[in-house]
């Protein structure tokens, strides 16, 4: 499993996405809009007379009756219903304002039905009588291509109308387009200057459009600072993004010097109004290390937002779920946040999401889903998930072809060449042996030692092998003894074993029987089955150690159980001669006949000389002796 390491993330481009959700002024249908800002608040003593004038056909009277009814202010109760029809009878006359109004109103579904073609009919015609409002929702109705087709000059076209008009929210988009070259050629300086005229303004979303341009300094130099600032005026407004912002340039000390706890406050504010960013960059303070170090606390905010579906804080959630640190484990729902947000293309939700499938950890296991789902994080470089495609590639087919042996060597370059230590220790590995590619010994010392000096126990005790062996570098008794400590000081049972040996058979100036039984016995006793075989070996000979049978027979059946030839052939000749055990000439046989059957010394790990024969007479004479015995 992998927990990918996130910054704090940084709101952006708020003023389009919130503009065409409704933030603009009128968007539930009840608020005056930027053409209308000197409509007071309703007066229940003027309602009578409205009425009146209303049901006598005047326009104005109709529109703010209706937004009497939307609101349910003035005197009567909220009636959406009622309100579009006195809207509908305002618009009708061709009053701009209502048209507008009743426009949002039909893009929300507010009293009519919900219908984006017949909203924009309804903006078009307030737009033609210059109402910069409505122009506005023109050019976002054809940036979005809701309710007419998508058109980015003619988005471009009319939110520039509006912009010029002195529409606040209109400035800040017509920014947005500016800086991104959406209808019109990028100009970073147009850009800042009408994000400046919307702050200018006092437009919340042109200040926090301002203040991320003075941070990334779109044109010309950075000016932290001065974004601080204008952040901090964007969230006197309330706004949540703004909030968090502050919090990432706290939380780094960018424009002020670094406060944890007030980056914290910063997040909190947004975090409380639902906002998924600050939530998911709540969890991630509270998941680092340090003193606001809380598992429990960073989970629960990666819940909330994921819930939110924050892609991110979906894995995260995940994460949570099936490591079980900062929440109950529960692997079967990990496997549901996982695919929520591998389904956002979250490479690290898919890589633990192909981890579950391989270990049927939370899901059945299915070897073919993790390889599809590795691929997919694989193509978006992920190193971890390349790595693991190519071991998964492997084991499906152990005889690979030129073609996906080249396939498999691919995958392991590619996490290799990103520093992945067990891709760099694996191609070396096939290096070594010339496996998908011609042997060569010297690249596989190379590779190993890039993963050894990275820290990586099996790459060490390949690395020692090479220094001991010659190969690919010159023998060199004390690098092998320096590389086989560094591993097995991380408990690598096989760099235990080749420490036992190779303090046993190296030259003079190295060799040192106890430290040999040292190892030996450690390596024993972690569970390497060719130790057990070589310690009851020194126990039936007196080797280095007082000669004791039983205690030889005892080592010998613990390595016989794990399938060591050589153990099982040599409990069979204990057996055979009753040495440590009973005589037993069916048991001898027996062990016999398993060790002919399953014997396979791997060619990477050491046989001290007097342990036992090599190859296959020592078996065959084990066999013919002890079932001879048996007949």
């Amino acid at each position: 499993m992998i927990r990918i390491r996130h910054q704090a993330v940084v709101a952006l481009a708020l003023a389009c996405a919130l503009a065409l959700a409704g933030v603009h002024a009128g968007a539930a249908g009840a608020a005056p809009n930027a053409a209308d800002k000197t409509v007071k608040e309703p007066d229940p003593a003027l309602l009578p007379e409205m009425r009146k004038s209303a049901a006598g056909g005047n326009a104005v009277s109709q529109f703010n009756l209706a937004r009497r009814y939307a609101l349910g202010q003035g005197g009567v109760d909220k009636d959406a219903s009622l309100a579009a029809q006195w809207m509908t009878r305002s618009a009708d006359q061709g009053l701009a304002i209502a048209q507008n109004a009743l426009g949002f109103w039909y893009a929300r579904g507010f009293g009519v039905p919900q219908d984006d073609a017949k909203a924009f009919e309804l903006f078009q015609k307030a737009a033609a009588q210059d109402n910069a409002s409505a122009q506005f929702q023109v050019g976002m109705a054809w940036r979005r291509g809701r309710g007419t087709a998508k058109d980015d000059n003619e988005a471009f076209r009319w939110i520039r109308k509006a912009a010029e008009q002195g529409d606040s929210d209109a400035q800040a988009e017509l920014g947005l387009l500016y800086e991104g070259g959406v209808g019109v050629d990028v100009d970073k300086h147009a850009a800042q200057e009408w994000y400046r005229r919307s702050a200018d303004n006092d437009n919340e979303l042109g200040m926090f459009s301002l203040a991320r341009a003075l941070e990334k300094g779109i044109d010309g130099t950075p000016d932290p600072a001065a974004a601080l600032a204008l952040y901090r005026r964007a969230g006197e407004h309330g706004l949540p993004a703004a909030f968090n912002n502050l919090g990432v340039m706290l939380q780094y000390g960018r424009g002020t010097d670094i406060d944890l706890s007030q980056a914290v406050s910063m997040y909190r504010q947004a975090a409380d109004k639902d906002y998924a960013l600050a939530q998911f960059n709540l969890g991630k303070i509270y998941e680092q290390e340090g003193p606001m170090h809380d598992g429990h606390e960073a989970c629960s905010w990666f819940e909330k937002a994921a819930r939110q579906g924050d892609a991110d804080s979906e894995f995260l959630w995940g994460y949570c779920l099936s490591s079980g640190e900062g929440a109950a484990r529960d692997p079967a729902s990990a496997v549901e946040w996982y695919r929520k947000a591998a389904a956002q293309n979250v490479a690290g939700a898919q890589f633990n999401l192909g981890v579950l499938y391989d270990h049927g950890d939370g899901v059945p296991r299915d070897p073919a889903a993790a390889r599809a789902l590795y691929e997919k994080a694989a193509s978006q470089g992920l190193r971890e998930a390349q790595h693991n495609l190519a071991v998964s590639l492997e084991r499906a087919n152990p005889a690979p072809s030129a073609t996906e042996a080249a396939t498999i060597i691919g995958w392991y370059r590619k996490a290799a060449d990103q520093g992945l230590p067990a891709s760099q220790n694996n191609l070396a590995l096939h290096y070594a042996h010339g496996l998908g590619v011609p042997k060569d010994e010297s690249m596989a010392f190379r590779l190993s030692q890039k993963a050894a000096e990275h820290g990586l126990a099996s790459a060490q005790n390949s690395l020692g092998l090479a220094y001991y062996r010659g190969r690919g570098t010159a023998v060199d008794y004390r690098q092998a003894i320096a590389w086989f400590s560094k591993a097995a000081a991380q408990h690598d049972v096989q760099a235990e074993y080749n420490l036992g040996v190779l303090y046993r058979e190296s030259d003079a100036a190295t060799q040192d029987k106890a430290l040999s039984l040292s190892w030996t016995t450690k390596a024993a006793e972690h569970g390497s089955a060719i130790a057990q075989n070589n310690l009851g070996a020194y126990y039936s000979a007196g080797k280095g150690v007082a000669r004791d049978d039983r205690a030889a027979v005892d080592w010998y059946r613990k390595a016989a159980a794990q399938g060591s030839a050589l153990g099982q052939a040599n409990l069979a000749n204990m057996y055979r001669t009753g040495r440590g055990v009973g005589k037993d000439a069916a048991a001898a046989c027996d062990w016999a006949r398993r060790a002919t059957a399953s014997h396979n010394v791997p060619e990477t790990i050491f046989k001290p000389k007097e342990v036992a024969e090599d190859g296959e007479a020592f078996f065959t004479r084990t066999l013919t002796l002890s079932c001879g015995a048996a007949r």
